[in-house]
């Protein structure tokens, strides 16, 4: 074999290759591009299950929060929500026992399911889960997570939310309504 033949020979492998490569990049290395597209924005967070992704929430997400809301299962005891610019307060009060943790800045992020998460920088207050229970956004469902020394997370109960002032609750206790 002549050398301008080994010469023809190895270019055209070279392009051959090039093109191959090109063509793994584009359909394999798409997905990846994709992929890194998709988790712009992500931020991590503590108690976070492996299936989840949060983003810092939009301020349409949760200014319908903005309002005080009542929890039928635990009586004497309100949570608060307010904006003060774009940051949203959080505040809890309540009788018997007495408290009032006044006005708190919190971090607002949202999950691929639209799951709210309220996050405070002080570790020691814990964080909200938030979903609305109707689409009013009147009513939502709240609870906190942990994790255990193993790494393993757990959901804490959930609690109903009502808006104090538009939902009102059976006489029996068993129902509302929400208007």
């Amino acid at each position: 074999m002549s050398y301008k033949k080994v010469e023809n020979l190895a270019a055209k492998l070279g392009v051959y290759g090039g093109a191959v490569s090109f063509l793994v990049l584009v359909f394999g290395g798409g997905a990846f591009v994709v992929q890194k597209i998709r988790s712009a924005g992500e931020v991590s967070l503590p108690a976070t299950y492996a299936s989840e992704s949060w983003r810092p929430a939009k301020w349409d997400q949760y200014a319908w929060l903005a309002h005080r809301w009542c929890y039928p299962t635990l009586p004497n005891f309100q949570t608060e929500y307010r904006l003060a610019g774009r940051t949203l307060q959080h505040r809890n009060v309540g009788a018997s026992p007495d408290v009032d943790t006044g006005w708190i800045d919190t971090k607002v992020y949202v999950n691929q399911n639209d799951l709210i998460r309220i996050w405070h920088d002080d570790g020691a207050l814990p964080g909200a889960y938030i979903r609305p229970a109707a689409d009013d956004k009147l009513s939502f469902y709240e609870n906190d997570r942990s994790t255990a020394d193993s790494g393993q997370i757990f959901d804490g109960d959930r609690f109903l939310a009502l808006s104090c002032t538009r939902c009102r609750i059976s006489s029996d206790g068993l129902t509302y309504s929400c208007k």
